[in-house]
């Protein structure tokens, strides 16, 4: 857990969503991060899907802007 966001992430089971997708509901997700991280004067971060997961239903996780991860 000590290296970032992303680890957490996979470990977790998750896998990214590329910023290429042609999936709606992911470009919709990949839009609502980016804005966020526009409105918010961030870097954006790198953004999983939890598809197999049942308990948590989102988490942003990193030591640093630089190492964020956001996962839904």
């Amino acid at each position: 857990l000590s290296r970032d966001g992303t680890t957490v992430a996979e470990s977790l089971g998750g896998r990214p969503v590329s910023p290429e997708t042609t999936d709606p509901s992911e470009r919709r997700l990949l839009n609502v991060v980016e804005e966020m991280a526009l409105a918010s004067g961030t870097r954006i971060p790198a953004v999983y899907v939890l598809e197999q997961e049942d308990g948590i239903n989102a988490f942003a996780a990193g030591f640093s802007i630089n190492s964020a991860t956001v996962a839904v």
